[in-house]
């Protein structure tokens, strides 16, 4: 596998997992899965799996994993939900939908189990009060960005490729190509930064993030892209209405439709934009950092508690046979 410009795959110095997205998948592919007891254990043999092959495939020198805290989510809830009246917050609020949809077997206490794992391994902890697993995420690429350390972010969920740029890359899955800055631009035609302002007016629909729009017709999604492409303007909030910088193809009754929803619009920007939970983290000096050498013997009982073969163990030897070294 190897990146846009060449760089080969052995030159990743960061491999950044967002657990929990991970284990979300693992256990929803491998739901049928279960110990002789009845205990569903797929989720753990999948995310397992999934995480040797990253490692063989990517060779990084470090790994990191991003853990949610229960409550992380609850700032962007409070700036999203107070636009959206106490009835409609029930449905139509920031992640209700998962919440809703959310199946037995894909339920919080699976997604611990996986993050239990997982700190028993040579890394970094990724984990803040108060904050989701994409903010500590960005934070930490950010930090990672400014010592010229390439980094590969190995999430599938979108949000992160606005933080693609010289040093960082996104790997959706194993066997993709990661995505770089430049792969973004040729695939999208606007820099990854633009993404925030394009998810803000043409909505979220993962994370229950109402657009500016009903509809997603391609003639509209195009006007807004439009808008989203042009800097500042709309989004500012030191610009007064006369000053906004129209796009042509945003006519007047289109633009009457914004107005009307400027300030929620605004708010999903907040929402949506990792640079906000990056400048709370580094204002509050908060410490989301917490290395870990591992532990062997504890992770081998781990796994043989949840039925895992000797075979999947020793393909973490590598991990823990670099920490030994170094």
């Amino acid at each position: 596998m190897k990146f846009i410009d060449d760089r080969s795959a052995e030159q990743v110095q960061w491999l950044l997992v967002d657990t929990s997205n991970l284990a979300y998948r693992a256990a929803y592919g491998m739901r049928h899965v279960h110990l002789p007891n009845g205990k569903p254990s797929g989720h753990i043999y999948g995310a397992l799996r999934m995480l040797a092959d990253a490692i063989e495939v990517l060779q990084p020198k470090r790994v990191a994993f991003a853990f949610d805290c229960r409550a992380g989510a609850l700032w962007r809830r409070t700036l999203l939900d107070k636009h959206l009246s106490a009835a409609d917050r029930s449905e139509r609020g920031y992640k209700r939908n998962r919440e809703k949809s959310e199946q037995p077997d894909l339920a919080p206490d699976l997604v611990n189990d996986v993050e239990q794992l997982f700190s028993l391994l040579p890394s970094v902890i990724l984990r803040a009060e108060g904050y989701e697993a994409d903010d500590v995420l960005a934070a930490f690429a950010d930090s990672r960005t400014k010592l010229k350390q390439h980094t590969l972010i190995w999430s599938a969920d979108k949000d992160m490729l606005q933080l693609c740029n010289e040093y960082v890359s996104v790997l959706p899955k194993i066997g993709d190509q990661p995505i770089n800055e430049q792969l973004f631009r040729r695939k999208y035609g606007y820099r990854p930064r633009v993404l925030t302002r394009v998810k803000a007016l043409m909505g979220d629909p993962s994370d229950n993030i109402a657009g500016a729009l009903g509809d997603r017709r391609p003639g509209k999604r195009d006007r807004l892209l439009a808008l989203a492409k042009r800097p500042g303007g709309f989004f500012s909030a030191k610009n007064t209405v006369k000053e906004i910088d129209w796009p042509e193809q945003v006519d007047s009754r289109l633009q009457s439709v914004l107005l009307e929803q400027r300030e929620r619009l605004q708010a999903n920007l907040k929402a949506i934009d990792l640079r906000v939970p990056v400048k709370r983290i580094a204002k509050q000096q908060v410490q989301f950092q917490w290395p870990t050498s591992g532990d062997k013997s504890k992770f081998l009982s781990k796994l043989a508690q949840w039925s895992c073969g000797s075979t999947i163990g020793r393909r973490f030897d590598v991990l823990f046979d670099k920490e030994a070294s170094e």
